[in-house]
């Protein structure tokens, strides 16, 4: 009796204390200490001088988001001589030409250029990053917009830090390309939670990694390169569907270079257009993140960064380890026979705890977004977001260990298979299991 006793209360403690040890205080702690940051007296933004810059945007079927993105680039606040800009084409087969040639006829005196590359985004940004000549290279997605402080922000950072070897913008959607359409709410909630997502991953998260120069990826929507620190890399590595981690890591590890965020500098985005598109992209991000660690992990790396990748994979990323043993846990508790009100309660005070997390991150992330009235209003007024975040990312966490799966048997590639696809595979499976076990009956 006194052992079956012993057994439940360190199975509840572990249950409950995971997650409460790896996600809870630390996201308390985290929360806090970026909070108190913000109150730091923020002196005003002067350049004594204005390096060169230049953009590179690969382009691949843009034609309905590269005006804007482009019209982004000419419009910023930072002297127009000072910025080229490389348009690099990988393949493109709908008008995106014209409407280069047509905003390039609008804006002339831009120093603007199209080029024509290998299929690839990766083969596009090498280009391109071979090619320009500025004292910084930024790279931005075609089909996002630059906020027009954005470039000054990003440079202005640089130049006050001249150990920092790379940069990554906050990338946020962009709230006015969410779904309109009546029949899709459940699309639209999805998007509002991926708001949320973006807003918490790069002005909490990757704010407070930045702080302790433990930036796990550069975001790939938009990057920026001190030259003189890139010229000693590879480049992008081609033969990776994560390329913007690998190029972290190598900036780590042949640089020993710092990579920062500039929570200043915003890259709005457009949102996920269905729950496919959503599948997808976090099946890309985990089979690229997986190829990166398994690259770099044999090399001679550092005991921290060993332990950087180790520990961002498995309790953040891949695993996501305290959700893990919250579902886990939970199948063991009805299988067996624990009274559901017990099972009911156990599960509401971890879902109030991870709700509480995410209103900590609203306060800072509201900090952050000072600047951004606009943004910041319509952020306000989703505050409920915040206590969807805990099934959000569940939901999402699904996708995630089927993309650790897939990536042991897929070949690396952008073109991965569909939720729609995958979940009529595996009820395909299921029904041949049961006529298979009725055969035998």
């Amino acid at each position: 009796m006194l052992n079956t006793v012993y057994f439940y209360l360190i199975f509840w403690c572990i249950w409950l204390l995971i997650p409460l040890v790896v996600d809870g205080i630390p996201g308390f702690f985290i929360a806090f200490n970026l909070f108190i940051t913000q109150f730091k007296i923020k002196k005003e933004k002067i350049l004594k001088s204005y390096p060169t810059i230049s953009i590179i945007i690969p382009v691949y079927n843009s034609a309905s988001t590269l005006e804007a993105c482009i019209e982004s680039v000419v419009k910023q606040k930072y002297p127009k001589d000072k910025i080229e800009i490389f348009l690099i084409d990988n393949g493109s087969s709908d008008n995106s030409f014209e409407v280069f040639r047509k905003i390039h006829n609008i804006y002339s005196s831009s120093q603007m250029w199209w080029l024509t590359s290998s299929s690839g985004k990766v083969n596009a940004l090498n280009k391109g990053l071979y090619l320009s000549k500025g004292d910084y290279l930024i790279n931005i997605d075609s089909d996002g917009i630059l906020h027009e402080d954005a470039i000054f922000n990003m440079i202005y950072d640089f130049e006050q830090d001249h150990s920092i070897s790379a940069m990554t913008g906050a990338i946020l959607i962009n709230k006015d390309t969410m779904t309109k359409e009546n029949d899709k709410k459940f699309l639209k909630l999805i998007q509002k939670c991926e708001l949320y997502e973006y807003l918490e991953a790069f002005l909490v998260g990757r704010a407070y990694e930045s702080k302790r120069n433990n930036m796990f990826t550069l975001a790939g929507a938009f990057s920026g390169f001190r030259r003189s620190a890139i010229v000693k890399t590879h480049l992008y590595n081609a033969e990776t569907l994560g390329e913007d981690t690998a190029m972290t890591f190598e900036i780590k590890t042949s640089l020993n270079g710092k990579v920062k965020l500039c929570p200043t500098a915003y890259f709005f985005t457009d949102s996920i257009e269905s729950i496919d598109k959503l599948y997808l992209q976090r099946q890309r991000w985990q089979c690229g993140e997986l190829e990166v660690a398994a690259l770099f992990k044999k090399q001679n790396l550092s005991k921290k960064l060993r332990r950087m990748i180790t520990v961002t994979l498995i309790k953040d990323h891949t695993f996501l380890f305290s959700r893990m043993i919250w579902f886990f846990a939970n199948i063991y508790l009805i299988a067996s026979s624990y009274p559901l009100y017990i099972i009911l309660i156990s599960n509401l005070l971890l879902y109030f705890m991870y709700s509480l997390i995410s209103v900590c991150n609203f306060i800072v992330i509201k900090k952050y977004l000072k600047n951004l009235k606009e943004y910041k209003s319509y952020y306000n007024r989703n505050f409920f977001i915040s206590f969807l975040m805990p099934s959000y990312r569940m939901f999402t966490f699904f996708m995630r260990a089927l993309g650790a799966i897939n990536a042991m048997d897929d070949e690396s590639n952008w073109n991965r298979k569909s939720f729609k696809t995958e979940k009529d595979e595996v009820s395909q499976y299921i029904k041949s299991l049961i006529n298979k076990i009725g055969k035998v009956n």
